[in-house]
C-alpha cells in the first residue's frame, strides 16, 4: 500500500477526530487497509496530548530523548499510536 494513501487516510481521520467525530471516522480509513495511525506531538503541547489520548484513543508509543531532539534542533516529541483493527 502506498504511504500516501495511509497518510491521507490518517489525515482525514485526525481531522474528523479533532472536530469531535472520533467514533464514526474509523469507518472511513478501515476500507483503505489502515491498521494503525501515528502522530507526533510536541512534548510541551498538553492540549494536543489531551485531544489525541483522551478523545481520540491514541496511546504513547515512544518519547524522544532530549539529546536526540537537541541534535535535530527541535523540541522533544512524543509518538502516539492508535490501533484501528
Amino acid at each position: 500500500m502506498p504511504s500516501s494513501k495511509v497518510s491521507w487516510a490518517g489525515f482525514e481521520m485526525l481531522q474528523k477526530c479533532s472536530s469531535g467525530g472520533a467514533q464514526c471516522c474509523k469507518l472511513d480509513v478501515l476500507p483503505a487497509g489502515v491498521e494503525y495511525l501515528y502522530v507526533h506531538v510536541a512534548h510541551d503541547n498538553q492540549a494536543a496530548m489531551h485531544l489525541y489520548c483522551n478523545r481520540c484513543g491514541f496511546h504513547e508509543e515512544q518519547s524522544e530523548s532530549e539529546g536526540y531532539a537537541r541534535a535535530l534542533s527541535r523540541p522533544r516529541r512524543y509518538l502516539l499510536r492508535q490501533q484501528l483493527v
